[in-house]
């Protein structure tokens, strides 16, 4: 098992707003800070209340993991590849702050340094968070997060993107559809509190079943061919809010197309300029 020694922090951009400041008992294993001057150095140092601020390499190469926060590690890369006369075989370097993943660090696999991302799961509060990349370097991480309290989920190396796609896809993409229940529920007559709960708890059955049965769980009128059923709430939809009916109609045929069901199901219906929808005779 590794001892506690010192992380080595090279920050750039909004180092006030990284994750790494909001980490518990990380500070009192930071040593040396780097930046793009001294000056920002001894700023990252002071806003972590930790460390001490270097102007060069070679103190960052006397620790075994190395921390980079900033959106774009190129700048860094560089600098580590022109300290010749340091030593980093066998170091970790860790990517936070930044949507790019491990692949963005690959030259520095040339001395002898392998690399990971780390990434916060939205919503865990700091305890938990997704790595990729090397493994020397996932196992740094691993004991890095550890020794904070927190726990690591491992995604395919290069795949940061993918992953990060899939938070979209449950986050920032699932909203509308969140919203679109919740205000369809409260035109139908519920109070705002009374749709809000209303949409949780389906979401949260939605969610349930998904786990239970994957695709498989897929309920309700367009999975079951009921067309009667589609035209109805169509039709409500349109003159409720013609934006709605046009969002669940696009949503449907998506669904369908996804879980590779016959999207002719909704050849029967047309959707007009002015969002009526109507199927045809």
């Amino acid at each position: 098992m590794q001892t506690q020694k010192p992380v080595a922090l090279l920050a750039a951009g909004r180092f006030s707003s990284s994750f790494l400041m909001r980490m518990p008992r990380l500070a009192e294993r930071i040593g040396p800070v780097g930046s793009t001057s001294l000056r920002l150095a001894s700023r990252f140092s002071n806003l972590l209340n930790a460390g001490h601020p270097v102007a060069g390499m070679t103190a960052i190469a006397d620790c075994q993991t190395i921390l980079i926060s900033c959106p774009m590690p190129e700048y860094f890369v560089k600098r580590i590849l022109e300290e010749r006369s340091a030593d980093w075989k066998g170091k970790a370097l860790l990517l936070c702050d930044s949507a790019l993943g491990s692949e963005s660090l690959a030259a520095v696999k040339s001395v002898g340094i392998s690399a990971a991302s780390l990434t916060p799961v939205e919503g865990a509060d700091g305890g938990l968070f997704v790595a990729e990349g090397c493994r020397p370097a996932l196992k740094s991480a691993k004991w890095l997060l550890e020794g904070a309290g927190a726990q690591m989920l491992r995604v395919n190396a290069g795949e940061k993107a993918l992953y990060s796609a899939g938070v979209c896809l449950a986050t920032s993409l699932a909203l509308p559809l969140v919203a679109a229940a919740a205000e369809t529920l409260r035109a139908s007559g519920l109070s705002a509190n009374q749709a809000l709960e209303v949409t949780e708890r389906l979401i949260a059955r939605t969610l349930r079943s998904y786990r239970k049965a994957g695709r498989n769980g897929w309920e309700g009128p367009v999975p079951r061919g009921d067309v009667e059923s589609m035209s109805r709430q169509l039709h409500a939809l349109a003159a409720s809010d013609p934006a709605v009916a046009h969002f669940y109609y696009n949503v449907a045929a998506v669904a369908l197309n996804l879980f590779k069901q016959d999207t002719l199901l909704l050849s029967g219906f047309e959707g007009h300029a002015n969002g009526k929808v109507r199927a045809r005779a």
